[in-house]
């Protein structure tokens, strides 16, 4: 006897789909009703922006080193300053902005941890709502939430820089970017000034050393040049990186999360995708009783 082949045809699979379709059409409906509740009640996600760009040389003291530094380049030690001051100042401070020591000193003193972590903070008591005292969220926790969650930072082809972060509250979206590029430059500043503070001292301890009159006026110009290079860190705001625009907050209906669009687009693919395969499970499970109620009779 032929056994009879157990596989569907494509005209049976369309059958057995129009069979149950009030499966298909209730699954498609609960994930559609699923996804709707989930747009609209899910927390708002924000992103503000600031636009930044390095400052020019002159305001980082940068102008005329490079030439100076060659004319000194016989002199030991003054190659560890020359590579200082041709750094990329646009470079390093996008590694100092998503360094762990640079966020978790802007967390500490601005004491977000609270804030970052609100669901495990009770504000009226003051204090974590945690069994044990080490469960309590850490500056390191905050930092990792920042560089995965919070902030970043793109460095435009253009040579722009973009320090985008992302909360819930838009308000302190904006306001967190803003305070990140002061501190940023801030930070640039103070560095600077050590610096040449540094340099100055190591060039007037080698004016004592040379006798070579050639050697002496560059360590003169090199010595005047990093003075202003200190005055123009101790005077200017915007010492290693100028806004271009600074952040705003957005608008109540502009977030960026949940993506209501993408959610929707999503439901309506996975949807058909689930009551098909419910469908194609009930009848297999039906089959299968069907074979079992036939084999005990």
């Amino acid at each position: 006897m032929e056994q009879k082949s157990e596989e569907l045809t494509f005209i049976e699979l369309i059958k057995v789909i129009a069979d149950y379709k009030i499966v298909v059409i209730a699954i498609m409906a609960a994930v559609l009703l699923t996804a709707v509740v989930y747009s609209f009640a899910a927390t708002k996600i924000y992103q503000a922006e600031v636009m930044i760009a390095p400052a020019d040389d002159a305001a980082s003291g940068g102008a005329g080193l490079s030439s100076v530094f060659s004319r000194l380049g016989g002199i030991p030690g003054l190659s560890s300053f020359s590579r200082i001051a041709r750094q990329d100042k646009m470079a390093q401070g996008i590694v100092i902005l998503s360094s762990p020591k640079f966020t978790m000193e802007f967390i500490q003193e601005n004491n977000l941890l609270p804030v970052l972590f609100a669901k495990k903070w009770d504000a009226e008591a003051g204090e974590w709502l945690v069994d044990k005292p080490e469960d309590a969220p850490s500056l390191s926790d905050g930092h990792v939430l920042f560089e995965k969650e919070i902030l970043e930072v793109v460095e435009e082809d253009s040579g722009m820089i973009t320090v985008a972060v992302r909360w819930s509250d838009p308000e302190l979206a904006a306001a967190w970017a803003n305070q990140l590029v002061r501190r940023i430059n801030a930070n640039l500043r103070s560095r600077a000034i050590e610096e040449a503070n540094k340099t100055i001292e190591y060039l007037n301890s080698e004016i004592e050393k040379t006798l070579i009159v050639e050697l002496r006026q560059a360590i003169y110009f090199m010595i005047e040049n990093q003075i202003n290079v200190r005055t123009m860190a101790n005077v200017r705001a915007e010492y290693a990186f100028k806004v271009i625009s600074p952040a705003y907050p957005p608008e109540a209906d502009r977030f960026i999360e949940p993506n209501r669009l993408l959610i929707f687009a999503g439901a309506l693919v996975l949807g058909p995708v689930l009551g098909i395969f419910a469908c194609f499970l009930l009848f297999a499970l039906k089959h299968i009783r069907g074979e079992l109620s036939a084999a005990r009779d």
